[in-house]
């Protein structure tokens, strides 16, 4: 039940109310929230909903971009370097440290938007606020850079 109105929560086309399912779009298990959030961008009439597919989509090929962008540069400094040099450590290092900065970026954002849309609150990704922040179901823009 909506406690504002009293009625009863509009659902999704699969029956379940539009936070469950903007949450199960950023639900960081690998594959689900892919699969869920283009069917939730196909069938969905919710705003929020759609939202949050749309944004769990740009948010994993802007993490791909990343991880290509990151081993592209950090990879190919140890290809470039010899292997009997001493300065391959601290490139292997650094190439640990930037995948694992990718990571925690990444899964860290995919937990944030998940708890959020459970809780029924919109979250925009402020890396993606200028590709989907138009998008955004009736949230202050600015009143989320604060948050």
């Amino acid at each position: 039940m909506n406690s504002a109105t009293s009625q009863p929560m509009e659902r999704t086309t699969f029956g379940l109310t539009p936070n469950v399912a903007a949450g199960l779009c950023y639900l960081p298990i690998q594959g689900i929230f892919i699969l869920v959030s283009i069917i939730m961008l196909c069938s969905s009439k919710d705003r929020t909903v759609r939202f949050a597919a749309k944004q769990s989509l740009l948010q994993f090929a802007c993490g791909f971009l990343v991880l290509i962008i990151v081993i592209g540069g950090a990879g190919g400094l140890v290809l470039v370097v010899p292997e009997d040099s001493p300065a391959r450590i601290p490139v292997l290092i650094l190439l640990g440290a930037s995948l694992g900065a990718v990571f925690v970026w990444y899964l860290g954002a995919y937990i944030v938007a998940c708890v959020r849309a459970f809780r029924g609150r919109t979250w925009v990704m402020p890396w993606l606020r200028w590709l989907i922040g138009k998008s955004a179901p009736s949230i202050d823009l600015e009143a989320s850079k604060t948050q």
